[in-house]
C-alpha cells in the first residue's frame, strides 16, 4: 500500500500539464502513486504524458477515449488507487515539494479522515493566499458542527488529503455527470459532512489557477450549473436529516457568491434565464442569513443606496438591466461593479 496516492484528471490543459506532473513526481514523499486519468487528452497532452510517465515508474495511466467527465475521472482514481490517503491534483495547477510530506504526516499523527490546507489562487499577475485566516487551532480535530464555516469558503478539495478507506465506506464519490458540473461542491460537502475527524492548518502549499479559459470553475456549461450544485448539496443534507442552522448559514454565503457568478457571466440576452436560476437561488436560501453580521452589515450599508437594493427587493430584471448601465471599460477590459467589495461583505473571502 501506497501512502499518498494523487489522482490527476487529465483534459484540454497541455499548456501547463508538465509544470503539474513534475510537482507530483518531485514531492519529498516518497511512497506514492500518481494516477493521471487520459480524459480525451490530446495528442500533445498524450505525449506529455507517456514522456513523464517512461522516466518516473509512479505515474500510472488510465486512458478514456473520450472526455468522460470530470465526476467519472476522478471516481475511477479513487477505485483504483491503493494509497491510504487520496489527494487530487488539477492538471493546470501545481504543489509544493513538501505539500503530501506535511500533510501525510499530520494525518497519521490523529488519524484523521480529512486533512485539509489553506492554497493560493494565482493569475498572470499575482498570487494571494486563501483560507489561511480561518480561525481554527492547527492542533484541534474536529467535525464540520464544530466549524460550519468551512462550508461557506471555496470547496478547494485538491488541498486536502482524505483517508481512501472513510470514501470507500461512507459511498463518497463525485456526482458523474457530462462536463464539469461543479461537482466538487456536492463531494465536498458530503465528505465535511459524514467526517468524524477533520484536521485544518494554514500553511498553502497548493498553487491554484484562476480563470483559465478551459477551467473547471467556469459557467460555459450553462447559467444553471449553481443551482443545479445547490439542489444536489441541498438533497443530500436532507437525505441526511441535517437541519443545523449554522450548516444552512454558511452554505447561504457560498450560495449569495453563486448569485454574482450568474449575473457576472449573463450577457444582456440572458435576462429572463437568469431571473429564473436567481429566484431559484433565493429559494434555496431561504431566510438562512437573516442572522448573519456580515449579510446584515451588508443590507444595512447597501439596501437604499444602490443597486443592490433591487436584487434584494428580487426585482431581478431591473437590477440586471442596471448593472449593464454602470460597466465600465478599462483598458480594454469590462470591469462589473460587483466583485471583491461584495464578496468580502458575504464573506467569501
Amino acid at each position: 500500500m501506497y501512502k499518498v496516492s494523487i489522482i490527476i484528471p487529465i483534459y484540454n490543459v497541455e499548456a501547463y500539464l508538465e509544470q503539474c506532473l513534475l510537482s507530483a513526481i518531485n514531492q519529498s514523499l516518497n511512497d506514492i502513486e500518481i494516477i493521471c486519468i487520459n480524459n480525451g487528452a490530446s495528442d500533445i497532452e498524450q505525449n506529455i504524458l507517456k514522456k513523464c510517465a517512461n522516466k518516473n515508474s509512479k505515474i500510472k495511466i488510465i486512458n478514456f477515449e473520450n472526455n468522460q467527465g470530470y465526476g467519472k475521472a476522478v471516481n475511477e482514481g479513487i477505485k483504483s488507487a491503493q494509497g491510504e490517503y487520496i489527494s487530487i491534483l488539477e492538471s493546470d495547477d501545481y504543489i509544493d515539494k513538501n505539500m503530501l510530506e506535511v500533510l501525510y504526516n499530520k494525518a497519521k499523527e490523529n488519524d484523521v479522515d480529512i486533512i485539509k490546507s489553506a492554497y493560493k489562487a494565482f493569475d498572470n499577475f499575482s498570487e494571494k493566499s486563501y483560507l489561511n485566516n480561518l480561525n481554527i487551532p492547527e492542533d484541534r480535530i474536529f467535525n464540520i458542527n464544530d466549524y460550519p464555516v468551512l462550508l461557506s469558503k471555496h470547496p478547494s478539495i485538491w488541498s486536502c488529503l482524505y483517508k481512501r478507506s472513510f470514501l470507500i465506506e461512507n459511498d463518497i464519490f463525485f456526482i458523474e455527470e457530462q462536463g464539469t458540473g461543479w461537482v466538487d461542491n456536492h463531494f465536498s460537502v458530503k465528505s465535511l459532512v459524514l467526517a468524524k475527524k477533520i484536521q485544518y492548518i494554514k500553511d498553502a502549499f497548493y498553487h491554484y489557477r484562476v480563470e483559465q479559459q478551459n477551467s473547471s470553475s467556469s459557467l460555459r456549461d450553462g447559467l444553471d450549473i449553481p443551482y443545479k450544485a445547490s439542489l444536489q448539496v441541498h438533497k443530500f443534507l436532507n437525505e441526511q436529516g441535517i437541519e443545523d442552522k449554522e450548516i444552512y448559514k454558511n452554505l447561504a454565503i457560498r450560495e449569495w457568491a453563486y448569485i454574482k457568478d450568474v449575473i457576472n457571466i449573463s450577457s444582456y440576452s440572458d435576462i429572463n434565464i437568469s431571473e429564473d436560476i436567481i429566484n431559484k437561488l433565493f429559494d434555496l436560501i431561504g431566510n438562512s442569513l437573516d442572522c448573519n453580521k456580515k449579510f446584515i452589515k451588508f443590507k444595512k450599508r447597501t439596501y437604499k443606496k444602490s443597486i443592490y437594493y433591487v436584487l434584494l427587493k428580487r426585482d431581478i430584471k431591473s437590477f440586471i438591466k442596471r448593472l449593464f448601465c454602470i460597466k465600465i471599460r478599462y483598458n480594454g477590459l469590462d470591469f462589473c461593479l460587483f466583485g471583491n467589495r461584495w464578496l468580502v461583505a458575504l464573506g467569501r473571502k
